[in-house]
């Protein structure tokens, strides 16, 4: 009985992961057209990038691991520099993954080197707006700290003016329900990107 009931719960969760992803596919896919090569940065299980290529689009995903739960193209990413040429992709996705970089200004860097001239970057964050996003936040940092080093999590204008400091254009700009995910309900934001 017990048995069962893990292998349930296991179940649910991997079906949460992937309905997830699959609601972060759909809206990238409103901000990066059909045929387009996008570049998923700290895909994570993969599944976005699953859901993407399956919508049209021509998705590679990189991360530190070795290997990812969907079946997509996959590259290991040491961190630092991205293993692709110049110029490569017309949209590079960075899904909740900026926070864990210990070098965001230079992870940007590399996104624009491998990003086409007329390319967007689709970014979504956690803010720490009020308090009870601060806790959450905080959690986190203390989950992934071991893994990835510490977070960092900056309010809306903060990265906003971060972006502009780095010379890339705020195209759009969206504060995301804390209701998106019950489990995790922290103010999010998602932010299109452009050379400027």
């Amino acid at each position: 009985m017990a048995y069962a009931m893990a292998s349930m719960a296991a179940s649910w969760m991997r079906y949460r992961r992937i309905a997830r992803a699959f609601d972060a596919a759909c809206t990238i896919s409103d901000l990066v057209p059909r045929g387009a090569r996008v570049l998923d940065v700290g895909c994570g299980n993969g599944f976005i990038a699953y859901h993407l290529s399956a919508m049209g689009r021509s998705v590679t995903g990189v991360d530190l691991n070795a290997t990812t739960e969907a079946p997509i193209q996959y590259a290991v990413f040491n961190g630092r520099e991205l293993p692709f040429d110049a110029v490569s992709f017309d949209a590079v996705i960075f899904s909740f993954v900026l926070h864990h970089s210990q070098n965001i200004a230079g992870l940007l860097a590399e996104a624009r080197r491998v990003l086409r001239p007329d390319g967007r970057i689709v970014i979504y964050e956690d803010i720490p707006e009020r308090w009870h996003d601060q806790a959450l936040c905080l959690w986190h940092d203390q989950n992934w700290r071991s893994r990835t080093g510490p977070c960092t999590f900056l309010r809306f204008e903060g990265w906003i003016d971060l972006f502009e400091a780095l010379g890339l254009r705020v195209a759009q700009r969206w504060r995301l329900s804390r209701l998106r995910n019950p489990t995790h309900p922290v103010l999010g934001a998602r932010f299109v990107l452009e050379h400027a």
